[in-house]
């Protein structure tokens, strides 16, 4: 996982004050084959991880602290984009039990229930009959 990937190469970074963003979409109950998106338990185990070894800052606290020039080796903050209702769900009962802070981006535009081009397309992959899916002329591998 990229997440593992790049915790584990922060870590063994030294103490270099730097700033690592989290950029999170969703948290999901279960894995989803045709997506790289994080499960609950993946995130909890994450959220240990990051309680254990990082210094876990909401944006305007990292902002500030880069401000000020004080920010603590290994800081990290946790963001979410879109705004997809397992942040709600998921996530945010576990960054409440771990203490953690985050902050959520919200498409707005997708509150009444319009859907992104990205889960447009999951979804017709997932609804699809087809037992493989020919992406060539799109310079894609078959599927």
């Amino acid at each position: 996982m990229l997440i593992r990937h790049a915790l584990g190469r922060r870590l063994s970074g030294g103490d270099r004050p730097r700033l690592t963003v989290l950029q999170l979409h969703r948290v999901l109950s279960t894995s989803d084959p045709l997506t790289n998106e994080i499960t609950v338990r993946e995130f909890e185990w994450l959220l240990g991880l990051l309680d254990r070894y990082f210094n876990v800052l909401s944006v305007n606290q990292a902002l500030e602290m880069i401000d000020q020039r004080c920010l603590p080796p290994r800081s990290v903050t946790i963001t979410f984009d879109d705004g997809y209702a397992d942040n709600f769900t998921n996530a945010w009962p576990l960054l409440k039990k771990w203490k953690m802070p985050a902050t959520f981006f919200v498409a707005s535009h997708y509150l009444n229930g319009d859907a992104m081009f990205n889960d447009i397309v999951l979804e017709a992959v997932r609804s699809s009959r087809l037992s493989r899916l020919d992406l060539t002329g799109l310079g894609i591998d078959l599927v």
